[in-house]
């Protein structure tokens, strides 16, 4: 990995000479002791230092996987922590758009003609619905993986770790708008087994977001969909995934939980789901 490359974008398109923000301008990038950015502000030298979430520490800022500090760039540790800290947010609302790239994740914006597939048995067919291929967590008891690679090499894909590698399809709403026009009225499992659905590149892109919306316009499908509380990255429930409007829910796929209605036996802890019809009130759209 080549550091003073991978700080630089981080930054980007910000550079040595430009302002982090209102009266600190950045006056040169270091990787000779960690990744550290300095900063000249009024005359004075603040160095931001750079650490990666597992290495801990005292810190004035973070993102998902980033830890950021400050000093005083003359080594007498009297920069105002207002102002430290200032300037370690403005570094890491920055960096956090960057970030994936700086860790070594391999993310490609890829456009697909196909999304829905099917699956289930004859009398129980159903469509899956997965907007990324390959993850960003890396679980090594994943049994994803396996096939996912397999695919990976049937494409001439480089060789890289599980977890460090995703595609974005990121045309997968319109492509799902139109199926849903051209295939059999199945029901919809919105849980991927390729991938994670709230992984971190979806902050980036929202695609699990967007995709419960679609059916909406089509009465008379149901989706099978991941729980949002089951999910560190929908801490505010249904209304963050695009459900506080979803349409009023009644049994999807046999066996797993609803939005409305008495709960069945579950197979999973993880979904819910709704049929697409008219819409709901916050108070009734409740996962299960």
């Amino acid at each position: 990995m080549d550091l003073d490359r991978h700080l630089a974008a981080l930054l980007a398109p910000l550079a040595p000479g430009d302002e982090l923000m209102k009266g600190a301008r950045i006056t040169s990038l270091s990787t000779e002791l960690g990744l550290r950015v300095t900063v000249d502000v009024g005359g004075r030298d603040v160095h931001l230092e750079i650490a990666r979430v597992e290495d801990g520490g005292r810190f004035a800022a973070r993102t998902e996987r980033l830890l950021f500090r400050y000093r005083d760039g003359a080594g007498r540790g009297d920069v105002d922590p207002a102002l430290g800290l200032a300037l370690c947010k403005a570094l890491a609302a920055r960096a956090s758009a960057r970030e994936l790239d700086e860790a070594g994740a391999r993310v490609r914006e890829v456009r697909v003609s196909c999304l829905l597939t099917t699956a289930g048995a004859p009398g129980e067919r159903h469509h899956t619905l997965s907007p990324y291929v390959g993850c960003l967590v890396g679980c090594r008891f994943c049994y994803a993986q396996s096939r996912v690679v397999e695919s990976r090499r049937l494409a001439r894909l480089p060789e890289v770790p599980w977890g460090s590698y995703v595609d974005v399809r990121i045309n997968a709403p319109e492509v799902l708008a139109d199926e849903l026009e051209r295939l059999p009225r199945w029901p919809i499992k919105f849980c991927p087994i390729v991938s994670d659905p709230y992984h971190p590149i979806e902050r980036r892109y929202g695609l699990t977001r967007a995709h419960p919306r679609v059916p909406r316009d089509h009465r008379g499908r149901s989706l099978a969909a991941p729980r949002p509380r089951a999910h560190a990255l929908s801490p505010r429930g249904a209304g963050s995934i695009g459900l506080r409007r979803a349409p009023r829910g009644l049994h999807g796929l046999p066996g797993h939980a609803t939005l409305r209605g008495k709960r069945p036996a579950r197979k999973s802890s993880h979904v819910s789901s709704w049929r697409a019809g008219s819409p709901c009130g916050a108070g009734s759209c409740r996962p299960a």
